[in-house]
């Protein structure tokens, strides 16, 4: 499982988020393939003959292949319930958890390894924009990776039809602490998307 580590854009519905994650899958499968020279670069692609991977498993574009098909494939998604869990072990300070397994007993401790404080800020007023902080992660002494901006920055939608995770800049810290996963039925200024990446074995559909 992967986790793309940058801050994603805001304003757009689930069902965008999800019909991006299929065509990235499709995309990054095909440059792989042309990389690795599985295939030949087609720069006249139309609607009959453009790269998915379903076409390409099916044998629709046989014709530009060079060497024997693979059998996985990269499938961008958006994360589950399951996968979210497994994000927040490698969260940044809301997970205190993680923390103590270092020692971390003090504020001074704290700011040691984790220097951007969560923001509590209201939402835009007067025309004042607030700006997503970049996500990003770095290794704890080499050990586990850890990620920043997981939480209070932009919700971000999971796989599950309607829900989102880690609340934004709208949320006070508290109601972060008590709440991760929340419940929306439209686009919002604080809910964007994150991919994870699994790669997948083909099984003939």
């Amino acid at each position: 499982l992967v986790l793309n580590k940058y801050a994603s854009i805001i304003g757009i519905s689930q069902e965008q988020a999800k019909n991006y994650s299929k065509w990235r899958s499709d995309r990054v499968f095909e440059k792989l393939l042309i990389d690795l020279n599985k295939i030949k670069y087609n720069p006249n692609q139309n609607p009959s003959n453009y790269f998915t991977i379903e076409r390409y498993f099916s044998g629709e574009l046989d014709s530009f292949l060079i060497g024997e098909k693979l059998d996985i494939y990269p499938c961008y998604s958006l994360p589950t319930f399951n996968e979210r869990k497994l994000i927040v072990q490698f969260s940044d300070s809301l997970n205190q958890l993680y923390f103590k397994e270092y020692g971390v007993k003090t504020y001074s401790d704290f700011l040691t390894y984790h220097p951007h404080i969560l923001c509590n800020v209201n939402p835009c007023i007067n025309d004042t924009f607030v700006y997503p902080m970049k996500t990003y992660y770095q290794f704890l002494n080499n050990i586990k990776p850890i990620m920043y901006h997981l939480n209070g920055n932009v919700s971000e939608w999971a796989n599950e039809v309607n829900y989102h995770f880690g609340g934004s800049w709208k949320d006070s810290y508290e109601k972060i602490l008590e709440v991760d996963t929340f419940y929306s039925t439209t686009f919002s200024n604080d809910i964007g998307f994150r991919n994870v990446c699994k790669w997948v074995k083909w099984v003939n559909k």
